[in-house]
């Protein structure tokens, strides 16, 4: 009797042999296939079909190609703190409050995350990993994994590669079973097929670099379903490459309800804030200059940076003229603060850097404003920043502005919580 033939359909590629078997869920009560019957085969335009299905999802899509290692890939449509892992993975820029899946996170953990970002506990040193447990939060992990962006004026989607490789380092040496992430570059506008690609390329580089190292799965979820789409596209495209010739995929795709009820007491949700990161730059002929970035907030965030020459005596001028009329207690007009800080954007700030903010910070419909923090180093600290006036919007007077230093190598902060007034 011949040997019954496997399921799926066998394909070449790339000069290595490649099996492809689709699973389905079984109708009710299917007829028995006759001995020595094929089974269906995968068509040949599987995966652009079920790239084209908005509602079909796959389960348990197998890529086999001579494997040395097996791995799970989930593709979660829903919050990654409804996705229980071993660890949580997700990413930090340096001297910017935790927001979206960080943000997430950070609620459930009832601000702990954010309380070692803000007393300097993690850097957010590009491909820097830190990894801290859970404990006894009711959390879906068991720990979770900070990896540092760097700083968002030097941030380019080619360092998501080397991020991605640190983390899966990462696990695989601590031994975990699986993890869970959030393709990072959405806060800085990076495409989520990019992010996706540049994590995955990172993952499996570092997959052959750890002896005996093996990772059972990665679970990838984004809330966003346009950017869930687009994730899909994206991995269905990097399964006809080489990218995975010496690992079995297994590909599960789900979708999640949106959590009803949060955890725990939630205050009421803060506007997202805009970031100002600026320095001073100046040659050997002593031209100074000053280098601006933006890192916009909302669903559409975007890292937007420009440079500019900038007078350095005005800024030591308007310091020490300032610096009189404080110390005569006179006081100033509201017309003359208007004035100098409509001039002080337009010396200090590029145009561009100018009108983003202007449009970031504006108060929307509802009334409510987004802070600005502005990140300086130590020449730009002489900026009076409250003064500054962008169009008909005052950031300090909308929501807020508040200053952080970034300094080269800065230790950890120390204050007494009931001696701290405000963020």
């Amino acid at each position: 009797m011949a040997p019954k033939p496997r399921g799926g359909a066998s394909r070449r590629g790339n000069g290595k042999e490649t099996k492809a078997r689709r699973t389905r869920r079984p109708p009710p009560d299917p007829a028995p296939a006759a001995e020595g019957a094929p089974a269906p085969a995968l068509p040949p335009d599987g995966l652009e079909a079920a790239a084209g299905g908005a509602t079909e999802l796959l389960r348990n899509f197998v890529i086999n190609r001579r494997q040395r290692q097996r791995l799970d890939v989930d593709l979660v449509c829903g919050s990654i703190t409804q996705v229980p892992a071993d660890a949580y993975a997700v990413g930090i820029f340096r001297n910017v409050t935790p927001d979206g899946a960080a943000g997430a996170i950070d609620q459930e953990l009832n601000g702990a995350l954010g309380a070692m970002v803000a007393r300097r506990m993690v850097s957010g040193e590009a491909g820097e990993i830190t990894s801290f447990p859970t404990g006894r939060h009711r959390f879906n992990a068991g720990s979770v994994m900070l990896a540092g962006l760097g700083s968002i004026d030097s941030y380019d989607d080619a360092r998501l590669e080397m991020v991605g490789e640190n983390i899966m380092r990462t696990a695989l040496l601590t031994r975990l079973d699986d993890f869970a992430i959030v393709p990072f570059g959405a806060a800085s506008g990076t495409p989520a097929g990019v992010a996706l690609e540049k994590l995955l390329r990172g993952f499996v580089r570092a997959l052959g670099t750890v002896p005996d190292g093996r990772l059972r799965g990665v679970r990838i979820c984004e809330v966003d379903p346009e950017r869930f789409d687009q994730l899909q596209q994206a991995f269905y495209r990097l399964l006809r490459t080489n990218l995975f010739d010496e690992i079995e995929v297994t590909l599960n795709e789900r979708r999640l309800p949106r959590p009803e009820i949060p955890r725990g007491a939630v205050p009421s949700p803060q506007p997202q804030a805009v970031y100002l990161l600026i320095r001073e730059e100046v040659t050997e002929s002593g031209t100074a200059s000053v280098v601006a970035s933006v890192l916009t907030a909302g669903g559409k965030a975007a890292i937007v940076q420009r440079s500019q020459r900038i007078d350095d005596k005005w800024i030591d001028q308007l310091a020490k003229d300032l610096k009189k009329l404080a110390l005569s207690g006179n006081g100033v007009s509201s017309e003359y603060v208007r004035k100098v800080g409509t001039e002080l954007a337009e010396m200090i700030l590029p145009a561009d850097i100018r009108d983003t903010l202007a449009d970031e910070t504006r108060a929307d419909g509802s009334g409510c404003a987004r802070p600005l923090v502005v990140v300086h180093d130590g020449p730009m600290s002489r900026v009076p920043w409250e003064m500054l006036h962008l169009r008909d919007t005052v950031p300090a007077l909308s929501c807020g502005l508040t200053h952080r230093y970034n300094g080269p190598a800065l230790s950890v902060a120390k204050w007494r919580d009931e001696r701290r007034r405000g963020p």
